[in-house]
């Protein structure tokens, strides 16, 4: 069972549409506070910008910067996490959310592109598209709730883990292909 501090995972390339710096935003006063902390997986040009905001925000103890990591051992850092914050504004697949579900961590996610059609609000946390400073607050009003009633992150995860493997494994997918070409046929 999740319990306070909550561990968010981000994990992606870190540029600005990935919207990690949006992420540190919204969680600085929960993250200063102790009831959140922040594992940050990748490496990119926005790496010493976001140093430097955790820095600014005095937040040095409770995120951490794990940089790039071997893809295969990315299920051992979702296991030691309980949510995957992913706030990206330009995301058209989101795999990367699937893998987190996979692992049963519920995702938090615009409602936008590829990630707004894999998490859905029993799997995860949509936050309704908008300019910046209203997504950054949509995210810090999610995280908020969430340290608030941590009991909602356990359900998630379970209903998360089950969707993908009830609609995205290979064998879901092959057999939907299937039945297209026998419905075509």
């Amino acid at each position: 069972a999740a319990a306070l501090p909550i561990r968010l995972i981000f994990v992606g390339r870190l540029v600005p549409y990935k919207g990690a710096d949006m992420l540190i935003e919204a969680a600085s006063a929960l993250l200063k506070s102790g009831k959140l902390q922040l594992k940050i997986i990748g490496d990119g040009p926005q790496k010493l910008e976001l140093e430097k905001l955790v820095a600014r925000h005095d937040l040095k103890s409770s995120v951490e910067f794990a940089g790039w990591i071997d893809h295969k051992k990315l299920p051992e850092y979702y296991a030691e996490s309980d949510v995957f914050a992913f706030p990206s504004i330009r995301e058209f697949g989101g795999a990367v959310a699937l893998e987190a579900m996979a692992c049963g961590v519920p995702a938090i996610v615009p409602a936008y592109g590829g990630l707004g059609e894999l998490v859905t609000d029993e799997t995860g946390w949509l936050l309704p598209m908008g300019v910046r400073s209203e997504l950054i607050e949509r995210l810090r009003t999610t995280l908020e709730s969430i340290v608030n009633d941590p009991n909602s992150i356990d359900n998630r995860g379970k209903c998360a883990r089950d969707r993908v493997f009830e609609k995205f494994t290979w064998d879901v997918k092959a057999r939907s292909i299937v039945e297209v070409w026998k419905t075509l046929l």
